[in-house]
């Protein structure tokens, strides 16, 4: 029964209700604000359906620089924005609407309350806080009214000044309704104002149906208003919702101020090389003075853009730095071409780029065996080949390689040492 009455109420009082993303501006977990700019809202003209969570609207006549996120003025309560509402004319009139809360019992609210800065208007006069409300609730017909608050007829809180931040405390003040309402008579005359308490009181099935948010015009000739940091608190959420109006140039979410590229659409806020300039925007992104459009290795400091094989990829960041088809991380010469991993000795370094490929202790330019262990050099023949690997062959040379067994060396072989230096002396 909520619900049809709720949905009945839109339609008397919109035509159609389409609000195609209700909610999706919920705040952040941590309680932190959420930020709002051009790219959140949707502008339509004053009395159409609205279609967005939060809509911007005007009345026939009134420009669209009648509401501009802006930067500034001053210090701003939230973030570095604000959102700019000017009325040049009294018939003009402009309001930024938000439909989150839409079904949410009046009892329920604990905080309301905004910030306004004004450069120019008469009074008191700045802009006004709006709620959409059913104050007989869901189980009775009709009940629709808006509950306005407005600074200048609540003056204990202060008078408005000029160039200044002032927030304003609407929970703790006094609101007139557009209708007659429980204990409430319309208008905007002492004798009708009432506190939120009393309004709660007296209409206690009341709920949220339309829109909440900031509101201008309507005789408010010449008034310019900027208006920060929306809240509305809730006993039934953790947190307050808080809205911090931006100027978000390039619609990516992100307000000007926080934006590490302003004008270069990055939600992300990506900052590879932390410098404050987001990747998007940033002409050399792992800061190592080599501009992203040369730098072989952009995502990776290198500036030295070492490129041992040559392939365009800078080592940092190849894989496999000399292109043998094995990757970097298995390759047991990652700087040597070797596809075919030869490891003679077993050490872990391939035979391509090991100085000692049989590991005797011997660097292989020098060694006289380089593929057979031969730590003492031996060299019987003196042929530069190490005895590891060499089969001698004869003559021999002196009388001394026949001694000491040297002649069973030889090939052929001798019969003993005599017949090793017989050779020797003759020959034969």
């Amino acid at each position: 029964m909520r619900a049809k009455k709720l949905f009945a109420l839109v339609l008397a009082f919109f035509a159609v209700f389409a609000v195609a993303t209700a909610g999706t501006s919920a705040r952040q977990a941590n309680c932190t604000a959420d930020v709002v700019s051009e790219a959140d809202v949707v502008r339509a003209a004053e009395n159409t359906p609205p279609t967005n969570d939060w809509m911007l609207y005007t009345r026939a006549g009134t420009p669209a620089t009648a509401a501009q996120f802006v930067t500034g003025p001053a210090s701003p309560p939230a973030g570095a924005g604000s959102l700019r509402l000017t009325t040049a004319t009294g018939s003009e009139k402009v309001f930024l609407f938000n439909y989150d809360h839409i079904g949410k019992d009046l009892g329920d609210v604990t905080e309301i309350k905004y910030s306004t800065y004004r450069t120019s208007g008469s009074g008191s006069q700045v802009a006004a806080l709006n709620v959409q409300v059913d104050f007989n609730g869901p189980d009775v017909a009709g009940g629709f009214t808006t509950l306005v608050f407005e600074p200048v007829y609540n003056t204990s809180q202060g008078v408005v000044t000029n160039n200044t931040w002032q927030t304003w405390d609407a929970f703790a003040g006094r609101w007139w309704s557009t209708q007659p309402i429980n204990g409430q008579c319309a208008g905007a005359v002492t004798a009708c104002f009432r506190t939120w308490s009393q309004i709660v009181a007296n209409n206690p099935d009341a709920v949220i149906i339309g829109g909440f948010g900031i509101n201008q015009g309507s005789g408010n000739a010449g008034l310019v208003t900027f208006v920060d940091r929306l809240v509305i608190g809730f006993s039934t959420a953790a947190c307050p919702f808080v809205y911090d109006f931006e100027l978000d140039t390039d619609g990516d979410g992100v307000g000007d101020s926080a934006d590490n590229c302003p004008a270069t659409p990055n939600p992300d806020q990506a900052d590879l090389d932390g410098d404050g300039a987001g990747d998007a925007c940033d002409s050399d992104d792992d800061g190592d003075g080599i501009d992203d459009t040369l730098d072989n290795c952009p995502a990776v400091s290198n500036a030295d853009q070492a490129d041992s094989d040559g392939d365009g990829i800078g080592n940092a960041c190849d894989s496999d730095n000399d292109n043998d088809g094995v990757d970097d991380a298995v390759d047991n010469c990652p700087a040597t071409p070797n596809s075919d991993q030869a490891d003679l000795d077993g050490d872990g370094m391939g035979d391509a780029c090991d100085s000692d490929d049989d590991n005797d202790g011997v660097n292989d330019a020098v060694d006289n065996c380089p593929t057979t262990p031969n730590a003492n050099q031996a060299d019987f023949d003196g042929d530069g080949i190490g005895d590891a690997c060499d089969s001698p062959s004869g003559p021999p040379t002196t009388k001394d390689q026949c001694k000491n067994g040297g002649w069973m060396n030889w090939s052929p072989r001798f019969k003993n040492q005599g017949d090793c230096i017989q050779y020797f002396n003759t020959g034969k």
